[in-house]
């Protein structure tokens, strides 16, 4: 089974800052932040309702994956690219609260 994915790519500075905030990513939507070059990027879940998979990429390889919950959630890990999406019921019943 194919699933069609809703994405929205976030490149300027407004869009990455509030990222999810105040929206509610369902399972078949993705939020791609890109950035110009490779350092440490951080994701906080302050205002974010719902618990969410990360991805950090580095040249289209995941470098870390977490998933953060509401409000609490923090990570972060070196990259060029972060992905999220809606954590599925299966992610979240690890705590991958990380901040690498």
């Amino acid at each position: 089974m194919t699933t069609e994915t809703d994405t929205t790519v976030l490149t300027g500075p407004f869009e990455q800052a509030r990222g999810v905030i105040g929206r509610e990513p369902t399972h078949d939507e993705r939020y791609i932040f890109k950035f110009d070059s490779t350092q440490e990027r951080a994701v906080h879940m302050i205002g974010v309702r719902e618990p969410l998979l990360v991805r950090w990429l580095v040249d289209d390889t995941v470098t870390n994956e977490a998933v953060l919950q509401p409000w609490t959630g923090h990570a972060s890990a070196r990259a060029n690219m972060i992905v999220e999406t809606a954590a599925t019921d299966t992610d979240t019943n690890t705590d991958t609260d990380t901040d690498t």
